[in-house]
């Protein structure tokens, strides 16, 4: 892990260098103007500056905004009138009869970098179009009274609100489910819902019902962007938690060049689209390095979601290709997050002030490098606390979305914005063991079945499909998607010929990483939402976005057709598919009970040797009777052993008469293993009645585990491992064989066959199947030992008493541990069945029992 951190930490400062170094250059080149945004509803029309009569920017957008609502709303005024004049010292303005909406002066020619006249020419031709587009709406509105106007949620925005919020939802699941049986990811159809609703299908056939239900209004435009930006958010933090840092350093060197290739290339490629495309594309003249910087982050992500679900339909997740696109893309999606923080607070900022624009590049490295040490470690033993102690029902659930909030409103104000903020929390809470089922599956089927239909419904609204039909947006956006194209599949080619990779893995790489799915869209309305993007540019955005998903699946069909699968990587998966069936690689959270005073030598060497393989919380909970007892409370073994593994370590304590119940009540915190020593929880038949107690009422698996008579010290050199037909058994033969994995040690499997006094033919035969049967299951052992590379040596005895034979066995080869099954008998004494419980109670090892 550290050496990521090492380069990923590298890869941050320089981001914040070329952020400095781009904020600097920023600041020079504004020459202390401050920008305003001329709206209509919540849509931009153009950006104005300081006035000749040196009105701030932000006042004259408002006086620009007052007068095209009095347009909008005043019968008598009518759009199609707006012109322009030459007025008082030869500066032209834009008009509607006798009322001036803009008069363009020298600041004006100067930073947009067209004559006077060109420009109010420009600002008249969008004002004249828009509002005449929108008059009809306006046109029966009256003028609201001063008390009217502090009803600013009245019950028609309410009763419009739902609605809204109910045909975008309903229209994203039809259009999702048929995009789906199509094969297409379901964002596809909820974007395409939003667009067949928008102003390019709805709005064309029935423009009242569209202009109805979607009224350009500002306050009613804000209730819909808020859900929107709650989808945007809660999706953010959805993608942090895909992102697995072990993957791309499995991937190592072949992950690294691609990623970089599928950056680096389509970031360029996305200032060349924004220094060629026309000025009527940009929303500010002088605004090209923030546009290519925008538009090249763009190219850059992708789409982990729909790629990873892509992979999966293929069957290529565990593949090295898979693996190689899946880490990729995963690298890529993380420095694209870093570099749209930086760009969106850059574009937002508003300012020239070198210092307001260094924040951004400060704020970040704050930001992640106290949100991976300090921040991580409060947030997981938060989240851990809440799980534990709290009597509220999905208190976890609620604790995750307030910290998504509150981070995500921590890196807006810092100037970073809400991208980096949400996507750090989703890396952080993957991280916990208590982040699965309980936490993240309720959070994502809330997203993905409300927030994001939603959300991505909303963005269609805002899509202009008719501008297609201009041939000169037409080879726009083809030329966008083209440009998107290269940049993956060419960046992708050459960083895999730096590393030597084959040329249809390579090309499959950038195939796969092409798809901007759900990121692309994103970005996109981000970039709309600050005034980055045209509706236009967004529009094209979006449509590339689309396209590139929708041709994944068949050009990565086409290219995995030309890599064949080697004999190296078929044996890898099968082995990863052994591996992945083993109860050991779900153990997550480990509860170990233990007494005032006891080393637990045993139970923490095992533990830290099973955090070799994943991460594990292992809790040691102290036992105390009264205040007497409490003086050893601390655990020192086990935090030693810890260090060993991934291992993190969590020390509680159980107060009461009744240790049993102080285990049990602590057990069904969703545990996945309970480890009971008799050594660590008291002496002769107190400990044994206790885990009597626990043993019958444990709602997880248990392990039970007894210290060598003679070797105390964890030094497994043999392991040995009866197997018999009976189903307890397998648990034991998965632990034991990890065991030997991390420990290196030699591995005997052994089944034992009924010894028969009768030799009638009847029962020879019932032998040989008995003992054909014996060789089947060691050779089943062997077979799972060798998906870890673990050696195994197989031995089929016949004896009259199975557990003496076994015992038998571990003294002539010296065993240092014997891992066996064991079923749980409802008596009224501990009873793991015959074999275990004389095993427990004779052998010279250790010894560790599995229960079913």
């Amino acid at each position: 892990m550290k050496p990521f951190i090492k380069s990923m930490t590298a890869m941050l400062i320089l981001v914040a260098c070329l952020a400095s170094s781009f904020a600097f250059s920023t600041a020079l080149a504004a020459d202390d103007y401050s920008f305003g945004a001329v709206k209509v509803g919540h849509s931009h029309l153009f950006m104005v500056t300081d006035s000749p009569l040196g009105v701030a920017a932000t006042q004259r957008a408002q006086d620009i905004n007052d007068v095209i609502h009095e347009i909008l709303v005043t019968k008598g005024l009518d759009p199609h009138r707006i012109d322009t004049m030459v007025g008082a010292g030869s500066n032209p303005s834009v008009v509607l009869d006798n009322k001036t909406i803009v008069v363009v002066g020298d600041k004006d020619q100067k930073i947009f970098g067209l004559s006077k006249q060109k420009l109010a020419d420009k600002w008249a031709s969008i004002l004249r179009s828009r509002l005449t587009q929108l008059k009809p709406l306006y046109q029966n509105v009256k003028k609201k009274t001063d008390s009217e106007g502090s009803k600013t949620l009245s019950e028609h925005r309410v009763l419009l609100f739902l609605l809204q919020v109910a045909v975008l939802l309903m229209a994203a699941c039809v259009c999702g489910e048929l995009t789906v049986r199509l094969g297409q990811p379901a964002v596809i159809g909820q974007l395409l819902a939003g667009i067949f609703l928008g102003p390019s299908i709805l709005g064309a056939i029935l423009p009242e019902v569209y202009l109805t239900l979607f009224p350009p209004e500002a306050t009613q435009g804000y209730l819909l962007d808020i859900v929107s930006w709650l989808g945007v958010i809660f999706l953010l933090m959805l993608t942090g938690t895909e992102t697995d840092t072990n993957l791309i350093k499995s991937q190592g060197k072949w992950a690294l060049a691609t990623s970089a290739g599928g950056i680096v290339l389509p970031f360029l490629l996305g200032f060349v689209v924004a220094f060629i495309i026309p000025e009527t594309m940009l929303v500010l003249p002088d605004q090209r390095m923030i546009l290519g910087a925008f538009i090249g982050t763009v190219f850059s992500m992708s789409s982990v979601a729909i790629i990873a679900k892509v992979l999966i339909d293929m069957k290529l997740m565990r593949r090295n290709i898979g693996q190689i696109i899946l880490a990729s893309a995963l690298a890529q999606d993380v420095i694209g997050c870093v570099i749209l923080a930086i760009v969106a607070a850059l574009a937002s900022s508003g300012s020239s002030d070198l210092m307001t624009l260094m924040k951004v590049p400060v704020g970040m490295i704050l930001f992640v490098g106290l949100g991976a040490t300090i921040g991580r470690k409060l947030i997981l033993d938060s989240l851990r606390w809440i799980h534990d102690k709290s009597n509220i029902p999905f208190a976890p659930i609620s604790y995750v979305a307030i910290l998504l909030l509150v981070s995500s409103a921590i890196t807006q104000f810092i100037g970073v914005h809400v991208v980096l903020g949400a996507f750090a929390v989703g890396v952080v809470i993957a991280q916990s063991p208590l982040a699965g089922e309980k936490v993240l599956h309720p959070i994502e089927a809330i997203t993905m079945g409300i927030f994001a239909p939603i959300f991505f419904a909303a963005a269609g609204l805002h899509v202009n499909l008719t501008l297609l039909r201009e041939p000169h947006l037409l080879l726009i956006t083809l030329l966008v998607t083209l440009f998107a194209c290269i940049g993956k599949i060419a960046g992708s080619y050459l960083g895999g010929l730096m590393v030597k990779m084959d040329l249809w893995e390579s090309l499959s790489v950038g195939f796969g990483t092409n798809a901007r799915g759900a990121m692309g869209l994103i970005v996109g309305i981000l970039g709309f939402s600050l005034g980055i993007l045209t509706v236009n540019m967004f529009s094209i955005i979006v449509i590339m976005s689309l396209a590139t998903t929708a041709m994944t699946p068949f050009l990565l069909s086409k290219s995995l057709k030309k890599i064949s699968v080697s004999a190296d990587e078929q044996d890898r998966l099968q082995r990863e598919e052994q591996q992945s069936q083993s109860f050991v690689s779900k153990i997550k959270r480990v509860l170990i009970p233990i007494r005032p005073g006891s080393s637990r030598q045993l139970s923490s060497k095992l533990i830290g040797t099973l955090g070799q393989f994943h991460a594990i919380e292992a809790t040691s909970m102290t036992l105390v009777r009264d205040d007497s007892e409490m003086e050893d409370y601390a655990s020192k073994t086990l935090a030693a052993s810890s260090k060993e593994g991934n291992v993190t370590l969590v020390n509680r304590m159980a107060r009461g008469e009744d240790l049993a119940v102080g285990i049990l009540e602590e057990s069904n915190k969703n545990y996945d293993l309970v480890v009971l020593e008799p050594g660590s929880l008291g002496e002769g038949k107190a400990s044994v009645k206790l885990i009597e107690a626990v043993a019958k009422e444990c709602p997880c698996p248990l392990l039970l585990l007894r210290e060598a008579v003679d070797r105390p010290d964890w030094n497994i050199k043999r392991i040995l491992i009866p197997t018999g037909a009976e189903g307890h058994t397998a648990k034991a033969v998965q632990l034991g064989i990890v065991i030997a994995k991390a420990t290196g040690a030699h591995v005997t499997a052994l089944s034992v066959v009924e010894e028969k006094r009768d030799y009638s033919r009847t029962m020879m035969h019932q032998e040989m199947r008995n003992e054909l049967m014996a060789h089947e299951l060691v050779d089943q052992v062997a077979a799972l030992a060798s998906a870890f590379d673990v050696e195994v040596n197989s031995k089929v005895r016949s004896s009259y008493n199975h557990a003496q034979e076994i015992l038998s066995v571990a003294e002539d080869l010296d065993i240092d541990l014997i891992v066996v099954g064991g079923n749980i008998r409802p008596t009224s004494q501990l009873h793991f069945g015959d074999i275990a419980n004389e095993i427990l109670l004779k052998a010279r090892c250790h010894v560790a029992i599995v229960s079913a």
